[in-house]
């Protein structure tokens, strides 16, 4: 897992539970206690966290600087999650229901499934909501339990609601996305949504730039082949297009210039 990677994860941890045990997190992230410390020492140095006894702990005057690293890259790769969101828009038919999951590569798909005219839209994405509440789209919020952070539902209430809905296409995002484990991203909850997603659709389509593969995010949402279809950038190297095809997923990529 790359060093940034690892420190947001640890920040996303800290933000939920307040605290972080050294051993616990060199257990989850596969590494080393001395890596761990290391890590903890640049959080502390920055003035994101306040190193304990076998562990850190965030204070909450803190927390604004955990949502500027975690929201550090939701700008980036712009272009690429713009072409992303058109070429997956373009797979929806009159008459489905399309669930639209979080993250702003799916944003970008909502953006260009406005003009539909008898599609029905399920949602947890509050941002989703808002695109869309301009439209006669009729649009169900999957509800539960909203973390201000990522401006979305979750929890067992959203569960239930997804469980309530036959769904013809979802569209999911990510956190990151490698070989060996798999579709990955930075919350629990978050992760647990896109699996029940994925699970629940007739169709499931991982739509998520190429910067994505060859990192690891914190929580396991499942293998590749947990989703139908991936629709990624032509930044995606040979090794992970092949992989992905190898398995049995179709893989859809488009050009950016």
């Amino acid at each position: 897992m790359m060093l940034e990677v690892r420190l947001a994860s640890i920040l996303n941890i800290l933000h939920e539970n307040g605290s972080v045990k050294i051993k616990d997190l060199a257990k989850q992230f596969d590494v080393s206690i001395v890596t761990v410390r290391r890590d903890l020492d640049e959080l502390a140095a920055d003035g994101l966290v306040t190193k304990v006894y076998g562990g850190a702990v965030m204070p909450q005057r803190y927390r604004a600087g955990c949502l500027q690293i975690l929201d550090a890259s939701a700008s980036s790769h712009r272009r690429e999650k713009e072409l992303i969101g058109a070429a997956a828009a373009a797979l929806v038919q009159e008459g489905e229901t399309i669930l639209l999951d979080i993250g702003e590569t799916v944003l970008e798909v909502a953006k260009n499934i406005r003009n539909y005219q008898s599609i029905t839209i399920l949602t947890p994405s509050v941002p989703v909501l808002t695109e869309m509440s301009s439209t006669n789209l009729p649009i169900y919020s999957l509800g539960g339990c909203m973390r201000n952070r990522e401006m979305a539902f979750y929890g067992s209430l959203a569960l239930y609601a997804l469980n309530q809905f036959c769904v013809d296409k979802a569209f999911i995002g990510c956190g990151g996305c490698t070989i060996p484990h798999g579709i990955t991203d930075y919350s629990s909850d978050s992760a647990e949504l896109h699996t029940a997603v994925a699970q629940r659709a007739k169709q499931s389509i991982l739509v998520t730039d190429s910067s994505k593969f060859g990192r690891d995010a914190f929580a396991v949402i499942g293998p590749i082949d947990c989703v139908d279809m991936v629709i990624t950038d032509s930044g995606i190297s040979a090794e992970y297009a092949e992989a992905i095809r190898s398995i049995g997923v179709d893989l859809k990529i488009v050009d950016v210039k």
